[in-house]
């Protein structure tokens, strides 16, 4: 999936966060369960996003992850 028209979840809303994150996974994720991330979430995803950008071939697919679980 070309997600390189979708902006910086930094710059976003939270509902627009979970848009996002809805396009990107193709799952509904609800809103109303959503809670804001603490600071310290904040600095590890960050630090996530980081390390996908610097080394995006080592990523497994979403879909890989989810037919693996029991």
């Amino acid at each position: 999936m070309n997600t390189t028209h979708l902006p910086d979840e930094r710059s976003l809303e939270i509902h627009e966060q979970i848009e996002q994150a809805n396009t990107i996974s193709g799952e509904n994720i609800n809103c109303e369960q959503s809670q804001p991330i603490t600071p310290a979430q904040a600095v590890e995803l960050d630090r996530r996003n980081a390390s996908y950008l610097k080394n995006p071939d080592d990523a497994i697919p979403w879909s890989e992850v989810k037919a693996a679980l029991p």
